[in-house]
C-alpha cells in the first residue's frame, strides 16, 4: 500500500479551510453583487419606560425653547414701552415747568394788569359822565351860529352816550378824537358847492366840533342855486370844559366875533 501525504495540506490554514462551514451561496452572491457588507439588524434594547422619558424630555425642551422666545419678545416690547413712557414723562415734566414759569410771570404782572383795568374802567366812567354833561341846547345853538348865512337848517339832532359816539363816522383815521356826542343835520346850502365847503370849514374851525362830514348833496327845489345837504359832525370835550370855564368861553366868543 502506497500512502502519499502532501505536507502543504498539513498547514493550519489549510486545515481550517477544510473544516470551515460553507456560507449560503445566495447571500454571498448578493454581497458580491452589491459590493457592500449588509449591516446587522438593529435591536432596541431600551425598556419602553425609558423611551417614553426620552420623548418627554424632547417635548419639555421644545416647550422651554418656546417659552424662552416668548419671554424675549415680551421683554423687547416692554423695553420699547418703557422707552416711550420715559419720553412722555419727560415731555410732561417740561410742560409742567413751562406752566410754572408762565404762572410766575402772570403773578408778577398781576399788579400791572389790575392797574390797567382800573384805569380803563375809570376812563370809561369819566367819558360816560362827560357824555351825560353834554349841554344839548348850547351845542345846537353853537352849531346854528356857526352855519348862519351859509346853511338854512331844516332839521338837527344831537345824540350823546354810546349811541351818539357810534352814530358819527370817522373820516380821518389819524385824528382819533374822543367824541362826547354827534350832531346830525339837514339843510340848504347857498352858493352851490362852494357854500357846502364854507359850512364844513366853519364847523372844523370851532373846537367844539370835529370831523364834519356831508355824504349827501342834492339840488334843492329853489331858484337861488341852493343845494340840499345832509351831514354830521362830532362834539368834542371842549363843549363841556368851555362852559365850565367862563373866562375861556369869553375868549372864544371874542375870537368868533372878530
Amino acid at each position: 500500500m502506497n500512502l502519499k501525504i502532501d505536507l502543504n495540506d498539513l498547514s493550519i490554514a489549510k486545515l481550517l479551510e477544510k473544516f470551515k462551514p460553507k456560507a449560503d451561496s445566495t447571500s454571498d452572491e448578493a454581497s458580491s453583487a452589491s459590493g457592500k457588507v449588509q449591516p446587522a439588524p438593529r435591536v432596541n434594547l431600551m425598556p419602553p419606560k425609558y423611551a417614553q422619558l426620552v420623548k418627554d424630555s424632547y417635548v419639555m425642551r421644545a416647550s422651554l425653547t418656546s417659552v424662552g422666545v416668548g419671554a424675549l419678545v415680551i421683554a423687547g416690547a416692554w423695553g420699547l414701552t418703557q422707552g416711550t413712557g420715559a419720553s412722555v414723562k419727560a415731555e410732561l415734566e417740561g410742560a409742567r415747568q413751562t406752566n410754572a414759569q408762565l404762572t410766575e410771570r402772570v403773578a408778577a404782572l398781576a399788579p400791572v394788569t389790575n392797574l390797567a383795568r382800573q384805569t380803563e374802567s375809570l376812563t370809561e366812567t369819566v367819558e360816560r359822565q362827560s357824555q351825560d354833561l353834554v349841554p344839548h341846547d348850547a351845542v345846537i345853538e353853537r352849531f346854528v351860529e356857526l352855519t348862519a348865512g351859509r346853511l338854512d337848517v331844516t332839521a338837527i339832532t344831537l345824540t350823546s352816550g354810546t349811541d351818539g359816539t357810534g352814530a358819527c363816522r370817522s373820516t380821518d383815521g389819524f385824528n382819533d378824537v374822543p367824541l362826547l356826542a354827534c350832531v346830525q343835520f339837514n339843510g340848504d346850502a347857498a352858493g352851490g358847492r362852494d357854500g357846502v365847503a364854507a359850512v364844513l370849514s366853519a364847523l372844523s374851525s370851532d373846537p367844539w366840533f370835529t370831523d364834519a362830514y356831508v355824504p349827501n348833496i342834492t339840488d334843492a327845489d329853489t331858484e337861488d342855486a341852493k343845494l340840499s345837504i345832509s351831514g354830521e359832525v362830532g362834539v368834542t370835550a371842549s363843549a363841556v370844559t368851555s362852559l365850565s370855564a367862563p373866562e375861556a368861553e369869553g375868549v372864544v366868543s371874542q375870537e368868533d366875533s372878530q
